[in-house]
């Protein structure tokens, strides 16, 4: 049987969804668009949005290898996998200001951490976890 339970402010069960938005790391390092894309989900009905929160330096070798190399759409990061995380992480010193405009847009912060480190960071703003 299953039981209800609760994704941040909204109760679920087996007669509900809940629909999540993912960002992922699809600001590029842009705060102003990580809020636009947090204000679109919410206008959209999205119930929550999920950002990846990593250091480069802890899930990818500084290594250049034709196996690492990044082909030519993503050029503009660089020329090696580690180049493309490094560019892409979500700076800790942000957590509290993207928690704050879910909050304003009504719309659950939610964020996968990579590492323990990154745990810790989003323990702090109490975002929940999607593993």
């Amino acid at each position: 049987m299953i039981k209800n339970f609760s994704i941040g402010s909204h109760r679920l069960g087996v007669d509900s969804c809940y629909i999540i938005a993912e960002i992922g790391s699809n600001h590029d390092r842009d705060k102003s668009r990580a809020f636009e894309m947090i204000r679109l989900a919410a206008k959209a009905g999205a119930n929550g949005v999920k950002f990846q929160f990593f250091k480069a330096d802890r899930i990818a070798a500084k290594i250049d290898l034709p196996e690492t190399r990044l082909n030519d759409q993503f050029s503009k990061f660089g020329s090696i996998v580690y180049d493309l995380y490094k560019n892409m992480e979500l700076e800790p010193s942000w957590l509290k200001e993207l928690k704050s405009c879910c909050d304003e847009n009504r719309i659950d912060f939610l964020a996968t951490p990579f590492d323990e480190n990154s745990d810790f960071a989003i323990r702090l703003e109490r975002a929940d976890k999607k593993v």
